[in-house]
């Protein structure tokens, strides 16, 4: 949606009161941008799934895999924090604004890349040195803490690199170009996995913080090419300006949402170091399944966000776009969300039952998944709240907020219930604050921009009992066929599917006609996709 066909959308008005109102054209090109991302994000999920895979299978879940996966924790602060989340919020809107007033970015780029990196050297460097106490603050009672130093070591050069290349997201984004970003995430499990297979018999599970090193240089390399295609380097100035203090201030409230976010992990490790061996593993396995179908809700909101920083530098209607998004990815979060709770032992079963990943840890990761599942609609909504909220620059400290709400309730719930629950305790402390946190952002964009829920109230409504049918039908389906792993899980998804579309059709959501359109487009003609770059 282009600043001038935002300006025609009346400022805070939803797009539909009525479900079966027509949707506008908008909703169509923001359904076929998301699906050319999605399926460009397809190749990088498929890569992230060998991934964990070769990650259980050769190494199973043990003391090993633990010390790995708290090493595992920078990168995975640094995404949020500099590739996909803050570095997004923050640079996204300073890029377009500086677009839409001289057309270009480069006088901006001259003024902030060598201060950055400067910071992004530093901070790499201190982590690096201080790697012994953040292993023993993130899990103290850790099996084996040396290995652990090790890992966390080599996964510290992922600072620098990732910060570049979220520097280079933004840049690229910034000009409507989603195709590059798009791939950084295959380029980044392709260096993991081929360090993992190469080094794995002489260093072990350190081949795989490694390839985390290796894979954050692949994230940069492929996309800068078009950078340097758009952006001039001529000129650059390595001094701390007032824009770029200025852009730092700003950065703040978002820096400390996201570490909030993140806070829930540290706090996950340090109750899992407390637990069973291999209990941080189990959890994160169930969550690397749980993020399976956020990884194709959320490029709407990767698409959307330009339009609403672009929305908001020329007072146009945020609320509007803010709650088509929401409305779009509710609905599309709401079957997938039903069918991991459903099918979350075949699930694990199916992907990571094989080598050292035996039965009983198949057993322990489901449990742990079934829980979390719960918590999927609240990850979207926080996800596409944030975003409106950053966009709009409106109350920026709700979202800190919110991520303080968040991690209060999984510490009270994790340490309350891990004494009797075991790992369980961790799947139902994550559901719990992200859900939480979803309603404190859904109550600050109803202050911020205006945000009205009655539309997306309706529609969750109408359409979580279809959802929750239509998965229970399907899983009733597989069961009276004594279906399995992957016969269970095909079967599962696409009666699921089926049921959900067909019923959400019949009761006229107008989203899902819109989805069911764009898609089938999408299919007729994939040279849509270099519209976009």
């Amino acid at each position: 949606m282009s600043a001038d066909e935002a300006a025609d959308v009346p400022h805070g008005q939803a797009s539909s009161g009525d479900p079966s109102a027509k949707v506008p054209p908008e909703n169509r090109g923001l359904a076929v941008a998301a699906a050319a991302v999605a399926a460009l994000s397809v190749l990088s999920s498929l890569l992230g799934l060998v991934r964990d895979l070769s990650l259980a299978g050769l190494f199973g879940a043990s003391g090993a895999t633990d010390a790995f996966l708290v090493a595992w924790t920078v990168p995975e602060t640094v995404t949020p924090l500099l590739l996909e989340g803050a570095m997004t919020f923050l640079l996204v809107p300073l890029f377009v604004a500086e677009i839409v007033r001289v057309g270009s970015i480069t006088r901006l780029v001259r003024l902030t890349l060598l201060p950055y990196l400067l910071l992004l050297l530093i901070l790499t460097a201190l982590t690096i040195v201080g790697a012994p106490v953040l292993v023993r603050l993130l899990a103290p009672a850790l099996s084996d803490p040396e290995l652990a130093v090790q890992c966390f070591r080599y996964a510290c050069l992922t600072i620098f690199f990732m910060g570049v290349a979220g520097y280079l997201v933004a840049a690229l984004r910034a000009h409507d170009s989603f195709v590059r970003p798009a791939l950084i995430y295959a380029a980044y499990n392709v260096g993991i996995l081929s360090c993992m297979f190469l080094l794995r018999d002489r260093l072990g599970v350190l081949s795989a913080a490694i390839g985390l090193a290796v894979g954050s240089v692949m994230m940069v390399a492929v996309q800068l090419p078009q950078f340097l295609r758009l952006v001039s380097l001529k000129g650059l100035e390595c001094r701390m300006s007032r824009k770029f203090f200025t852009a730092s201030m700003v950065f703040l409230p978002i820096a400390i949402y996201t570490l909030g976010r993140q806070a829930q992990v540290f706090v996950e490790r340090i109750v899992g170091s407390t637990l069973d061996a291999g209990s941080i593993s189990h959890m994160n396995y169930a969550s690397k399944i749980g993020q399976i179908p956020l990884l194709l809700v959320l490029p709407i909101a990767t698409v959307a966000f330009p339009s609403l920083a672009r929305a908001a530098a020329t007072s146009a209607g945020v609320a509007s776009q803010a709650d088509r998004v929401l409305r779009l990815v509710v609905l599309m979060t709401l079957p997938a969300m039903m069918f991991l709770i459903m099918f979350a032992y075949p699930a694990v079963q199916f992907m990571f039952e094989r080598g050292a990943f035996d039965a009983s840890d198949t057993a322990a990761t489901s449990g742990v998944l079934t829980l979390y599942g719960f918590g999927l609609l609240g990850q979207v909504l926080v996800s596409v709240g944030t975003l409106v909220a950053f966009a709009h620059r409106g109350q920026v400290w709700m979202p800190a907020i919110a991520a303080g709400a968040c991690l209060v309730v999984t510490i009270v719930l994790d340490v309350a219930l891990s004494p009797a629950l075991g790992v369980r305790a961790l799947g139902i402390g994550n559901a719990g604050g992200i859900t939480v946190a979803a309603i404190v952002v859904l109550i600050g964009l109803t202050r911020s921009v205006g945000w009205q829920p009655r539309s997306l109230t309706r529609l969750l409504l109408l359409a979580t009992p279809l959802a929750v049918t239509a998965a229970l039908a399907a899983r009733l389906l597989s069961d009276v066929l004594g279906l399995t792993g992957l016969p269970a899980l095909l079967l599962g998804s696409a009666s699921t599917s089926i049921l959900f579309v067909t019923a959400t059709i019949l009761v006229r959501i107008p989203e899902a006609r819109d989805l069911a359109g764009a898609l089938t487009r999408f299919v007729k003609n994939p040279r849509e996709m270099k519209r976009l770059r």
